[in-house]
């Protein structure tokens, strides 16, 4: 018993721990309703979850090989263990980028935003100035071939 003691100052003390009541507080003014969330190391939605309450969210699972479809995607990452640069570099490949980042005591919150239509490349003919567009029809005649 007495060991185990010794560990109580530890466990509750402050230092070790995520702020993760202060990232949901934090996150819960910021986020819209149509966000997705993405969770790097799956454990770590059970301390969102505990802390985030009953509110309904948008869960994305990284595994897909499509683009989710919100606007916007919140990437929850522990500071001590997180997939590296996989799910950055996959947001980025489905057209989204890095808008802000939320540092937290173990915890960063990293809001990514679809490319807007503006940035995206223009799918529009673009003509030098002074020439025009000509589309032209040529018939066949293939009753001889």
């Amino acid at each position: 018993m007495a060991p185990t003691l010794v560990l109580y100052p530890w466990y509750y003390g402050e230092p070790h721990k995520g702020e993760w009541r202060e990232l949901t507080q934090t996150l819960s003014t910021e986020a819209s309703p149509g966000d997705g969330w993405v969770f790097d190391v799956p454990s770590i939605r059970q301390n969102f979850d505990f802390y985030r309450g009953s509110a309904p969210y948008r869960y994305i699972d990284m595994r897909r090989r499509q683009a989710p479809a919100p606007d916007r995607i919140w990437l929850i990452r522990d500071e001590r263990r997180h997939s590296g640069e996989l799910f950055p570099k996959r947001l980025e490949a489905w057209g989204y980028r890095e808008l802000s980042r939320r540092d937290f005591r173990g915890v960063d919150a990293h809001l990514y935003e679809r490319a807007s239509q503006s940035v995206r490349p223009s799918k529009k003919t673009v003509m030098p100035s002074g020439m025009q567009k000509v589309t032209m029809f040529i018939a066949i005649d293939v009753s001889d071939c």
